[in-house]
């Protein structure tokens, strides 16, 4: 008799928790990374060495002797960008999931551009590797222009350009970056920038939940070797979100109706914004969108340690078909403060209090060109806000405290 199991794609850092989530639900799991020294290898049943990104490689070894073998239920991503593969797989071995050309809007920037509302997105234009001399792009939306490949994500390949004499070192970097080898040169706006997450299930009597909104937080720009353009990197979040909760279901809402638009009709669609003020009038624009939960520590630690909420498992049992899921998101039972901070340096943190876990990643990046460099992540938990924002490091003793609005 065929043992249950759940194929996991993605098998680092951020994907543990879904491995565990599996496991307590009595599965048997499958990985598939092409690293065979990823995180979730040794925690697997069974693990394939497949790029996340390969989808033929994918469907040609769910016909192997291994993996034939155990009576899939379900296809399952949480912290991994690779949206496409899973929808993908999970429609060729009939299971529940996405279209996968919705995916695909996901994970394309320009498509997913072209099929929102105008008025919920940047100003863009779309370049690709043979159109390097086409540089007036940028001149219609005024500097300074964020560029970005197409297809990649953990802010690979972008950067923020101030002046035209560097855009042209910028769009070859996005373009490096992407596997279609095109970018997107698009306006700089200004804001808070957020993370929305819902839960999307047509047997709902209201299609959808929502699951959570975190506050990000960046650092200035820094400038990148002597390319002369700059990036951005994200120095953290913090559940609960401070927006009040009128405006937080007025994106809720909005969220929902840009999920509708793209096509996606089951799972979890998450979008990164930007809320800005204009003439005393808050506007939202989605910067990014996927059919998946967020990483960064956000959906698999900060908003436990926050909440009492699992959004893990209960996507899982959607993608099982399960029921009683809502629960784990909705009922909340705990209301604390709890933040990611990430340490750009080789500084140990000091286990106190506050201090939940520390993560570190096996290399170390003397420079920092995107969010996938950052080498330290420390979780913290407290009753308030401030108290969430103040570490210490163990050379010095010296405190760090990161304001709310920094």
């Amino acid at each position: 008799m065929k043992q249950d199991a759940i194929w996991i794609v993605g098998g680092g850092m951020l994907q543990v928790p879904a491995v565990e989530c599996a496991k307590k639900l009595g599965l048997k799991v499958i990985v598939s990374d092409r690293d065979v020294n990823c995180d979730c290898c040794n925690l697997a049943d069974t693990f394939a060495c497949i790029d996340i990104y390969d989808i033929e490689n994918h469907i040609k070894n769910s016909e192997y002797p291994g993996i034939k073998d155990y009576n899939i239920k379900a296809i399952y991503t949480e912290g991994a960008d690779c949206e496409v593969t899973v929808a993908a797989l999970a429609q060729h071995l009939s299971l529940r999931g996405s279209k996968p050309e919705a995916a695909l809007k996901c994970k394309n920037k320009a498509m997913m551009r072209e099929f929102l509302n105008r008025d919920l997105s940047p100003q863009w234009t779309e370049v690709s590797c043979s159109d390097l001399s086409s540089y007036d792009y940028a001149d219609h939306f005024g500097y300074p222009v964020i560029v970005k490949p197409i297809d990649n994500c953990a802010s690979k390949g972008l950067s923020v350009v101030t002046n035209p004499i560097y855009l042209n070192n910028a769009v070859k970097q996005a373009i490096s970056y992407s596997t279609t080898r095109t970018c997107l040169i698009e306006e700089m706006l200004f804001g808070t920038e957020h993370t929305v997450e819902i839960l999307i299930d047509p047997t709902l009597n209201f299609k959808w939940l929502p699951i959570n909104i975190c506050d990000r937080y960046f650092e200035d720009y820094r400038t990148i070797g002597k390319i002369g353009y700059m990036t951005r990197i994200e120095k953290g979040h913090k559940n609960p979100s401070e927006l009040d909760k009128k405006l937080q279901d007025k994106i809720y809402d909005i969220v929902y109706e840009a999920s509708q638009q793209i096509g996606i009709e089951f799972g979890v669609f998450k979008c990164d914004v930007i809320l800005s003020e204009v003439e005393n009038m808050r506007h939202l624009k989605i910067l990014e969108c996927t059919n998946r939960l967020s990483g960064g520590f956000d959906s698999q630690y900060t908003q436990p340690l926050a909440y009492g909420s699992d959004p893990i498992m209960a996507s899982m049992m959607l993608a099982l078909g399960m029921n009683s899921y809502e629960d784990l998101i909705l009922n909340h039972t705990k209301k604390e403060h709890s933040a990611c901070l990430s340490i750009f340096t080789k500084d140990k943190v000091k286990m106190t209090p506050n201090v939940e876990r520390i993560f570190t990643r096996k290399t170390f990046q003397d420079e920092i060109r995107n969010n996938s460099d950052r080498h330290t992540f420390v979780l913290t938990n407290a009753y308030t806000h401030s108290g969430c924002f103040k570490i210490e490091f163990e050379s010095d003793k010296k405190i760090v405290e990161r304001e709310k609005d920094a």
